[in-house]
């Protein structure tokens, strides 16, 4: 018997009707394309992740507004676009038109109570939040309902740190993440198995390489001879031996990786990674990144490198010592 094909609108109907496995499988399938974005636009960083999981939960409260299932993902897209330009006007606290992708619009006005899709959703949201603790309730209710809801907004709302409000927020996402999203989603409902062949071809080469070189052939070999290599600072590259060549220096030097999250869409893939420097070259690699890997057919045509700033040695270790190259 075949297996059911679920498109994003049968997702998407099912999801609003309540459906958790649904809701699921619509994150799972979107997530990476998403992450895309906001390293694009953010850098590798806390915020990248925070704005792709704000606006998730800012789209499940905005459901019933969402005329053409169809478009769902360009409008999760576009929620997305948005919560990074305001976390880059707060970066640079300048106004909002100065900022890339300016001309950004709203796809979406708000519609007449009979075009909007009928919502099982909004009772499981509802009831999410309502179990949450009350400090976490408010915060997150001040994020996702309310206007003035930057970090700084809230923290001045609430009278409390920044650093508290962050440290709550992403404790009430994953919270309503695990109460909206079902873990167990049924094969059918999953993202493609081409996903699913990137994320084991990577977790069988990328993190393997640097002990085995048999795994760096394989990986090197399904990189198209003229790759495309865009670094954090924007300077651009072509070919694959640079790649090669750069992996085999680290080698040389006693780099560790060690791989956090590979997630892929079967069109790109992302890589988070965290490296570790052997004492006689402590400032060889920066401490984290994410690599994005774009795909077409069973080759990888680009590459686009996120790195976390490098911190510096000031006095204190402090977070916000960084030097003015970071």
């Amino acid at each position: 018997m075949a297996k059911a094909v679920y498109d994003t609108a049968a997702l998407l109907h099912l999801a609003v009707a309540g459906d958790a496995q649904a809701l699921g499988a619509l994150f799972e399938r979107y997530h990476p394309g998403l992450y895309a974005i906001a390293l694009r636009m953010l850098g590798y960083s806390e915020d990248a992740r925070d704005a792709v999981q704000d606006s998730f939960l800012h789209a499940l409260t905005k459901f019933d507004s969402l005329r053409d299932p169809q478009a769902f993902l360009g409008w999760l897209q576009s929620i997305v676009e948005r919560n990074c330009l305001v976390i880059l006007r707060r970066r640079r606290n300048g106004p909002l038109e100065t900022m890339p992708h300016a001309l950004l619009h709203e796809r979406f006005a708000d519609l007449p109570e009979e075009d909007r899709i009928p919502s099982g959703l909004n009772y499981r949201l509802v009831s999410a939040f309502h179990d949450l603790p009350p400090v976490l309730q408010e915060t997150a209710a001040l994020r996702y309902f309310s206007e003035q809801n930057s970090y700084e907004e809230i923290a001045a709302t609430l009278a409390i740190p920044v650093g508290t409000v962050r440290s709550r927020l992403a404790e009430a996402r994953m919270k309503l993440k695990n109460r909206l999203v079902a873990d167990d989603i049924p094969d059918d409902l999953k993202k493609s198995d081409t996903a699913y062949a990137w994320e084991e071809f990577y977790w069988e080469t990328w993190n393997q390489f640097y002990e085995k070189p048999a795994a760096l052939d394989k990986y090197y070999r399904h990189l198209e001879p003229d790759l495309r290599i865009i670094f954090t600072s924007g300077k651009q590259l072509s070919g694959r031996r640079r790649m090669l060549d750069d992996f085999r220096e680290d080698m040389q030097v006693g780099i560790n990786v060690v791989n956090q999250s590979i997630i892929s869409t079967g069109k790109i893939t992302i890589i988070d990674s965290v490296f570790t420097n052997p004492p006689e070259h402590p400032e060889h690699c920066p401490p984290a990144g994410a690599t994005v890997h774009y795909h077409c057919g069973q080759m990888t045509w680009q590459v686009r490198y996120h790195h976390a700033p490098r911190m510096c040695a000031g006095p204190f270790g402090s977070e916000e010592e960084r030097c003015k190259a970071c």
